[in-house]
């Protein structure tokens, strides 16, 4: 394999493994936002670990959370949409195809996909309407400019899942 084949793939897995982790930070959200559903009034706030950050009110530590939503999904669509177009620059179509069958979490079945759109889609929804009331069209607007990241990142997945069918199919002759 040539060398620059050798970095088009090692490019392609580093994105991947990226968006993973940028999947991973959401679900990670997401339990932390069930967790605080079910905190009771009195209780105090669990804090930051290792940067013993205290937070005075569950908004302070809802709108932190919610930054922290935004800024994983916008680094898993980032990673995801360079993924594929690596993917789209390996000349070698036998590498490329062994390359889209990488194992990631965004790059699955139809099946898998909606349980994970569910979770990260929902979870958005769901910080949103403990921060805000939803009573305008500004503030329901709002959710689809917070999920359009992960969104945007479960449909690049898509694509890169389908890429790998199509492409084996036209290989194959189907």
């Amino acid at each position: 394999m040539s060398p620059i084949l050798t970095i088009q793939v090692e490019n392609f897995r580093e994105s991947l493994k990226l968006t993973q982790r940028s999947i991973y930070l959401g679900l990670l959200i997401a339990g932390i936002v069930h967790y605080l559903g079910h905190l009771d009034e009195g209780k105090p706030l669990p804090t930051v670990p290792f940067l013993n950050v205290e937070f005075t009110s569950a908004e302070s530590l809802q709108i932190v959370l919610l930054v922290l939503y935004i800024g994983s999904g916008m680094t898993a669509w980032f990673s995801t949409s360079r993924a594929l177009q690596v993917l789209g620059d390996i000349d070698d179509s036998e590498t490329a195809m062994a390359a889209s069958k990488y194992p990631c979490l965004v790059v699955s079945n139809i099946w898998f996909s909606s349980l994970l759109a569910g979770a990260l889609l929902g979870i958005g929804y769901l910080l949103l309407s403990s921060i805000f009331v939803f009573d305008s069209v500004w503030e329901r607007s709002l959710y689809f400019i917070v999920s359009l990241p992960f969104f945007a990142t479960l449909r690049f997945g898509r694509d890169i899942y389908s890429w790998g069918q199509e492409n084996a199919c036209k290989s194959d002759a189907c």
